[in-house]
């Protein structure tokens, strides 16, 4: 990514929004790796199919790749399938694929959507699960996630956001592998108030102080 991506260990990126700080990367340790394997039972590895699109995120497919050698050096055996947006995006929906590369944008300062999206048990009446691909379901998110938004306080509620996010990441529904970092150039004498949803917006641009 030649500098422009921040390692992941959480849906945001530490430092906004209601990200917990001491929820870092996990670290990189092969050994350990392996040793989980043939704890449960697959000391030989296993075969995956890993698919992701080649036309969506930045250095999508170079990324699906990179991740994949990662695997095949702890015994999983990979298939890689590189699709188009149009072709990959209808078959996620449709949970195709034993595992996959999707991303969400990080354009509000809490991370309800996300969530609510990713993470908590699927119930169409509450909205809930659209996007929960892996049909994960943890009781104590769920019913944490309600009180947090109704919570006024905002120190109280973020400090919510942080609970939810260590339950959700200890059950490892989903692997945040990085966060993007946008890029906006002008010429001289203007600036640009820099976005995290990536948005470029006319109304951002100012003469530079």
């Amino acid at each position: 990514m030649d500098g422009l991506s921040l390692p992941a260990g959480q849906i945001q990126a530490i430092g906004y929004g209601a990200a917990d700080p001491d929820l870092g990367p996990a670290p990189y340790d092969p050994a350990r790796a392996r040793a989980l394997l043939a704890e449960a039972g697959l000391a030989d590895g296993f075969r995956l199919v890993f698919a992701g699109p080649t036309d969506r995120y930045a250095n999508d497919d170079k990324v699906q790749q990179a991740i994949a050698q990662y695997w095949e050096r702890i015994g999983v055996r990979v298939q890689v399938e590189a699709l188009p947006s149009s072709v990959y995006f209808p078959r996620l929906a449709q949970r195709t694929f034993p595992a996959a590369i999707a991303g969400w944008g990080a354009w509000a300062p809490e991370p309800a959507t996300p969530v609510a999206a990713l993470l908590l048990t699927e119930d169409r009446a509450r909205g809930w699960g659209a996007a929960n691909r892996s049909g994960c379901s943890n009781p104590l998110l769920d019913a944490l996630c309600p009180r947090i938004v109704t919570t006024l306080d905002a120190a109280e509620r973020k400090g919510l956001w942080q609970q939810a996010m260590r339950i959700a990441m200890a059950d490892a529904p989903i692997l945040p592998i990085h966060h993007q970092v946008s890029v906006w150039a002008t010429r001289r004498g203007l600036a640009y108030e820099a976005r995290a949803d990536g948005y470029t917006l006319a109304m951002s641009l100012r003469p530079a102080p």
